[in-house]
């Protein structure tokens, strides 16, 4: 049992055989069009990137993050490595996103090619792409998740049996066959582990076999010998050809001695690019010392981080700190001896063939007139040109990545996975499910306790259905108040997916509206209406009942619209939730029964018509009054007078007009 969990190689096969992408003929020939091309080389030709800081109160400021970066990414296992603590912001992680086609192009100057061409439209579909954070809905199973992106990713041409052979060839490849069918897990249920988690990240990339694979920090997390395994994977997968590029920080010798490039950053100034192997000499010749207990990765990423035991020493064993002066110094300098270095004249040839491979089909070159214009303009740091100009040249040898549209499925079979995934998500996670449920129960019968079995007096029936109807009608809104959740919970999940061409924004946004609405929304409310419409005794007419359904149902899917209005325009989910809460606050005063709203000041009547509660009390109000028949007070002059302000309030030809009083005790 303990051997089906550890990464080990597919039974059967020899090392140069594929296991990973080769399951079939079948399902070679099916996704052709959802695949790269295999053993792709990936290069940058003097990449910047620059980014807009405060300087002040108004004013900002132009900032160098990556300064000319140039180099290439072969097939096999290359790092990125660079200063630790720097997070989401660190250089490191800006060149991955920019070699993934990730980043936002404004400000960005310089060339970033596939194959000697500029990178395709649906690069970000055929490439893969594992970010740090484990991101997974916990309801769901690990084969699931991998269901999910088989049916999201490969074309509608594989088959289905295709698409499970292929799932279970890769969880039996990661090692993931004995939690394949457990629920990765979330506060109420203990899932799989963080190695699992990661290797199931990987897999979830892994269905389309794509040549180019994206990691950041895939060690992240996990503890030594895990880190190991994932590691020991991914060069498993890069010595059959695939290109995969990671980010890592602090790597142990047993990980470092398995990259196959390394490049190294030091405040956005490149100081080394080349093999792994030649790393440790180079810096050596250039006078650092590296004492024998320490390994190679460590005296490296300390050397670049300026402030190491082998720096100090070599500036003549002094104690104190360096200055973020001096670092910037230690990392212009080392940058201006790499560039000088052997190394670095043997990667210039090999951009430079890059480029001169393809030379006759597209004519892009970085020397002189030679440029096309879209690359010349680009090369030049443009900021009015975006890479979508780049994009929409395709050479005739770069058909194979250039094959299929942005995404692999059309919108229905979109909708349909993602629908079902989304029911399934909320079906799935009993405690949110039951509580709306059972809030609505409590409610009903609360409310319909209160005001059971309301007279027909014209006094205390028309107060107690006005007080019935207010207050359903402002609860249906209120419960509404989680839908600020609904996204915020899975920001992290779309962005991922959409931007790795999962799906369109519009297929996510109405599936999961309606996984929301029906089951959060609907049933609950149904609840609440038929136990307080019944209790109460409204109006015995099945076609006023309806019309009472209707209008909350109404209501309850309008708040929720405003809900996810706030959630997704503002990223502070503190904030969004201040501002829905005036939002619905507003929306009940102006509601027509605790503030008279002809009484207010012209200027700011506008209100009243944004009101969501305004609209469902008078149409629940006029549903319930019209053609309705009440007993006829004692006190006749106060009753002419509350039936006059009703109509003048609802304005509807026929609500308690003086030929529906009826004196007591007189038949209907």
């Amino acid at each position: 049992m303990k051997n089906l969990n550890r990464v080990t190689p597919a039974i059967n096969r020899t090392e140069s055989q594929d296991d990973i992408s080769i399951i079939s003929a079948d399902f070679t020939e099916n996704v052709k069009s959802s695949t790269g091309p295999t053993n792709t080389v990936m290069s940058l030709h003097n990449v910047s990137y620059n980014v807009n800081v405060k300087s002040g109160c108004f004013h900002k400021k132009s900032k160098t993050v990556l300064n000319n970066i140039s180099g290439i990414m072969k097939p096999g296992l290359n790092a990125i490595m660079g200063p630790t603590g720097s997070g989401k912001s660190s250089d490191i992680f800006r060149l991955l996103d920019i070699l993934a086609g990730r980043k936002d192009p404004i400000g960005l100057s310089g060339l970033v090619l596939v194959d000697g061409r500029p990178l395709p439209s649906n690069f970000k579909r055929l490439s893969g792409c594992v970010i740090q954070d484990d991101i997974f809905f916990g309801t769901l199973t690990v084969r699931e998740y991998f269901w999910f992106s088989a049916n999201l990713r490969l074309p509608s041409s594989v088959s289905s049996d295709v698409k499970s052979k292929r799932i279970d060839e890769i969880l039996h490849d990661l090692g993931l066959t004995k939690c394949a069918d457990t629920q990765v897990g979330f506060v109420f249920i203990r899932g799989i582990s963080g190695g699992e988690k990661k290797r199931a990240s990987i897999g979830m990339e892994l269905i389309t076999s794509p040549s180019v694979l994206f990691l950041d920090e895939p060690t992240s997390g996990l503890d030594a010998s895990t880190a190991n395994a994932v590691v020991l994977l991914l060069k498993r997968l890069a010595n059959r050809g695939r290109t995969i590029i990671l980010s890592i920080h602090q790597p142990r010798y047993s990980i470092f001695r398995l990259f196959d490039s390394i490049t190294l950053l030091s405040l956005g100034h490149l100081v080394y690019h080349g093999p792994c192997e030649k790393s440790l000499p180079y810096f050596q010749n250039l006078g650092y010392t590296y004492e024998k207990h320490n390994t190679p990765a460590d005296f490296i990423l300390d050397i670049i981080n300026s402030d190491s035991i082998a720096v100090a020493s070599t500036n003549q064993e002094r104690n104190n700190e360096i200055t973020d002066e001096e670092a910037t110094t230690v990392a212009r300098q080392l940058s201006e001896k790499f560039q000088t270095s052997e190394i670095k004249s043997f990667t210039e040839i090999e951009l430079a063939s890059v480029l001169e491979q393809n030379e006759g089909e597209t004519g892009c070159h970085l020397n002189g007139t030679s440029v096309c214009l879209q690359c010349h303009i680009l090369y030049n740091n443009s900021p009015s040109l975006r890479f979508s100009a780049l994009l929409s040249r395709n050479g005739q040898k770069h058909n194979e990545w250039n094959s299929g549209g942005e995404y692999a499925t059309n919108f229905f079979q979109q909708f349909s996975v993602l629908s079902r995934r989304a029911f399934r998500n909320i079906a799935r996670n009993p405690p949110q499910t039951v509580a709306n449920i059972a809030t609505c129960l409590v409610v009903g019968v609360v409310f319909g306790a209160l005001y059971f079995d309301v007279d027909d007096s014209a006094t205390s029936g028309s107060q107690n259905r006005f007080g019935i109807l207010f207050l359903v009608s402002t609860m249906v809104l209120l419960f509404s108040y989680p839908s600020i959740d609904v996204f915020v919970e899975e920001k992290q999940i779309f962005i991922h997916d959409y931007v790795s061409g999962y799906y369109p924004i519009i297929s996510y946004f109405l599936a999961k509206i309606m996984a929301d609405i029906i089951m959060m929304r609907t049933i609950g409310t149904i609840m609440l209406a038929v136990i307080t419409y019944w209790m109460t005794g409204l109006k015995s007419d099945p076609r006023s009942f309806l019309i009472y359904v209707l209008f909350l149902l109404l209501i309850g899917y309008s708040s929720v619209s405003v809900a996810l209005f706030f959630s997704i325009t503002f990223q502070s989910i503190i904030i969004a939730r201040i501002y829905m809460f005036f939002f619905y606050t507003m929306s009940v005063c102006f509601a027509g029964l605790i503030l008279n709203t002809r009484t207010i000041l012209s200027w700011l009547a506008w209100l009243k018509y944004l009101s969501m509660s305004q609209y469902a009390l008078s149409g629940l109000s006029v549903n319930e009054f019209r053609f309705q028949t009440f007993q006829l007070c004692p006190m006749m002059p106060h009753y002419q007078q509350t039936s006059v302000r009703l109509r003048q309030l609802f304005r509807f030809p026929g609500f308690l007009s003086p030929t529906n009083i009826q004196p007591p005790g007189k038949d209907d």
